[in-house]
C-alpha cells in the first residue's frame, strides 16, 4: 500500500472511531494531517471540530479516545502517533452571511 492510500485508510478509521466515541451528530468535521511531529517522527494530527463547546469531552474521555485510536492504528500496522486537538464553538451553526462592521 502506498503512502497516500495508507493515509486515506488511516483517516477513514480515525473518523469512524471518533464518531463512535463522540457521536456523529456532535461533530462538525474531522481533519487528519499526516505529517512529522516536532522530533521528526511520522505522526497523525487529528483536529476534531465539535458543534458546541459544551460537547468537549473530559480528559479521561480524551485519553480513552486516543488509546482507542492507537489500538485501531496498530491493528493496521500503522505506528504513527495520533495527536488530537478538539475545538468547539459556542454557536450551533457557523455564520453564513458576511459580518457587518460598525
Amino acid at each position: 500500500m502506498n503512502q497516500e492510500a495508507r493515509d486515506a485508510h488511516a483517516e477513514k478509521v480515525i473518523a469512524s472511531v471518533v464518531k463512535k466515541f463522540l457521536g456523529r451528530e456532535n461533530i462538525r468535521k474531522i481533519v487528519v494531517n499526516a505529517i512529522d511531529d516536532y522530533s521528526g517522527e511520522p505522526s497523525l494530527y487529528v483536529n476534531i471540530h465539535l458543534k458546541r463547546a459544551d460537547l468537549l469531552p473530559s480528559i479521561e474521555q480524551r485519553s480513552e479516545l486516543r488509546d482507542a485510536l492507537r489500538r485501531e492504528l496498530a491493528g493496521l500496522e500503522d505506528s504513527r502517533f495520533p495527536y488530537i486537538t478538539m475545538v468547539g464553538s459556542y454557536w450551533e451553526a457557523e455564520p453564513t452571511g458576511e459580518r457587518k462592521s460598525a
